[in-house]
């Protein structure tokens, strides 16, 4: 399971144009821990969709 720095490293690289796997790959984490996370957590789910909206 990725720790919290890896996981701000995912919020980092996570923009408007980017796939979530793409940021989850250049954070070091696997793509497939991304995907269950957003279903069973509401809070990193609303913050990966305002990341992935324009600033």
């Amino acid at each position: 399971m990725p720790d919290a720095d890896e996981w701000e490293a995912f919020f980092d690289n996570l923009r408007p144009a980017t796939a979530l796997r793409q940021a989850a790959l250049v954070a070091g984490i696997r793509p497939e821990v991304v995907y269950p996370r957003r279903r069973a957590d509401r809070a990193f789910a609303h913050r990966t969709d305002q990341h992935r909206t324009v600033r």
